[in-house]
């Protein structure tokens, strides 16, 4: 199920994101980690670890606008993670 259209998206958009999704919620990114490229979260304050990331291979872009609880340390891993992949 997870690998048919309608659960394929290249590009999901998470707006006020902290209003409407719990931290378990991220967990379930993985049903799209075969084709997620784009990820945008905006507006999720409490959000301050991005360790679902990992599990998003083919994740290429990654958009955090208003995610100010993000620690400095999750940031640089995960850039290095996502540059990482790209080769």
């Amino acid at each position: 199920l997870a690998e048919s259209d309608a659960l394929s998206p290249t590009s999901l958009l998470l707006s006020d994101a902290a209003m409407t999704l719990s931290r378990g919620a991220f967990l379930y990114l993985n049903l799209a980690s075969h084709s997620l490229v784009h990820l945008d979260i905006n507006r999720c304050g409490w959000l301050d670890s991005l360790d679902f990331v990992q599990e998003l291979p083919q994740l290429r872009c990654l958009s955090l606008r208003g995610c100010i609880g993000l620690r400095s340390e999750s940031l640089a891993s995960t850039a290095l993670a996502m540059d990482f992949w790209s080769h």
